[in-house]
């Protein structure tokens, strides 16, 4: 009986066994074919970063360009505005004098009331 017992405990063992060392053959291979697959993940990865740091960049600087041209549109305009506006009061000042010496003393007066309260 006790024979029997360890010849059943040896098959088994030995099954297990073979079983374990032919599941480690296989997945030794498919460890070395799955460390590739990784690797290859991890190049396509830094490949997508890589190139999607190029783009962003690209993106960036064409905002910034953008931004740029807007900005030096809306300059122009806020000078010529101005200029405009100084021709005009000139203008006005000269065709009339008395009222646009007595808008300034107004304001003059206006704003040292306002000041004088502080």
């Amino acid at each position: 009986m006790s024979q029997g017992s360890s010849n059943t405990m040896t098959g088994s063992s030995s099954g297990a066994s073979s079983g374990s060392s032919s599941g480690m053959g296989s997945s030794g291979s498919s460890g070395s074919a799955s460390r590739q697959d990784v690797q290859q993940k991890v190049q396509d990865i830094k490949q997508n970063v890589q190139d999607l740091s190029s783009t962003a960049r690209q993106v960036a600087q064409e905002q910034y360009e953008t931004l740029r041209t807007n900005a030096t549109d809306y300059i122009e305009q806020g000078r010529t505005r101005a200029m405009e506006m100084e021709r005009s009061l000139e203008s006005q000042i000269r065709d009339q004098p008395l009222k646009a010496v007595l808008m300034a003393a107004g304001f003059g007066l206006v704003m040292g009331v306002l000041w004088s309260r502080r």
